[in-house]
């Protein structure tokens, strides 16, 4: 039985394999809950995950998130990690398991794996050309062992979810890869989450490319000449998600200039953190749910911070600030 593995772009498609049944929690890698660009995920494989993953070295914590809305976001160079609190200690030793299991998964392969992948590029087409050299590292680096296939994702590139390219094994250091555009459900309410708009169209993906006779497959070039630039996971609420670049893509070049390669910014991207601040002042039934938040969180600010931001319809910054505020009170 093949595993299915998420390479993120975003926590979609690994949330979309646990609700189907097909790949256990326990099961999660690094990327499952942590965006993160396909060159960077590659520079990972590589050279291991000790530059470029978290905003820094992780002596240096605790880490000031970035706040982009309502979210708390800790930016490295290549990755992004959302929803989880990397200054606690425990939140560090899942994701240094995590890494552990990547590379065994990949030098001592055990099952056969299916790869999944959401192109976060603003362009996808950067990260489809990728492929062929993804698959040639994981064949030098598993000598061979790794039996493995990648099935990528390009969001919103037309009204059907369907294939649009594929590589055959020759043409691809030996493995078979398939391109997927995902159609959103436009019948859904403007305000439906990117997950629920993505649903049926993941489940219908992961369905088809988890039966053997999908993958009898020959190279067929991307069918979209230009895709249509998508920012949704590049960007959070107008924020880069990776301090090393805007569209998504290109870390690992802008870790070697100084600078990012389409904007040119030499400060990762720096936020204005007081940008999405309501600024109204605080009063005594917010400071009681945002505390009620914390204690029920078990002490994670970021949960405590998100869902307080959400239901107050405050910044994250702002709700951050106070509730160090009256911890420290």
């Amino acid at each position: 039985m093949r595993r299915w593995v998420s390479l993120g772009g975003w926590c979609g498609p690994g949330l979309m394999l646990s609700k189907l049944g097909i790949r256990p929690v326990e099961e999660q890698l690094p990327f499952d809950m942590a965006r993160c660009s396909f060159d960077g995920l590659l520079e990972f494989t590589r050279n291991g995950f000790d530059n470029g993953f978290f905003p820094g070295p992780l002596q240096r914590r605790p880490f000031t998130p970035d706040p982009a809305s309502v979210w708390l976001l800790f930016r490295g160079q290549h990755a992004c990690i959302t929803h989880f609190d990397i200054n606690a200690d425990e939140v560090v030793q899942e994701f240094k398991r995590r890494f552990d299991e990547w590379e065994k998964m990949i030098t001592c392969p055990t099952r056969p794996v299916t790869f999944l992948r959401t192109c976060i590029a603003e362009n996808a087409r950067d990260e489809v050309e990728l492929v062929p050299q993804w698959h040639a590292l994981l064949r030098e680096k598993s000598a061979g062992k790794l039996d493995f296939c990648t099935v990528m994702v390009m969001h919103g590139q037309g009204p059907t979810t369907e294939r649009v390219a594929s590589f055959a094994e020759e043409d691809a250091a030996g493995s078979p890869c398939v391109v997927w555009n995902l159609a959103f459900d436009n019948q859904l309410p403007v305000e439906a989450s990117l997950f629920d708009k993505c649903h049926d169209g993941y489940a219908q993906i992961i369905r088809e490319m988890n039966r053997n006779e999908a993958w009898y497959v020959s190279t067929s070039p991307l069918r979209l000449v230009s895709p249509k630039p998508y920012k949704s996971l590049c960007l959070v609420e107008g924020v880069p998600a990776l301090r090393g670049s805007c569209t998504g893509f290109g870390t690992t070049h802008s870790a070697l200039l100084g600078r990012c390669l389409y904007c040119g910014s030499t400060n990762g991207h720096e936020v204005v953190r007081d940008a999405f601040d309501s600024k109204k002042p605080w009063d005594n039934a917010e400071d009681t749910t945002l505390l009620a938040k914390w204690i029920t969180s078990n002490g994670d600010k970021v949960a405590a911070v998100e869902a307080t931001a959400l239901e107050l319809k405050r910044g994250a910054n702002e709700v951050l600030l106070r509730l160090q505020q009256l911890i420290q009170s």
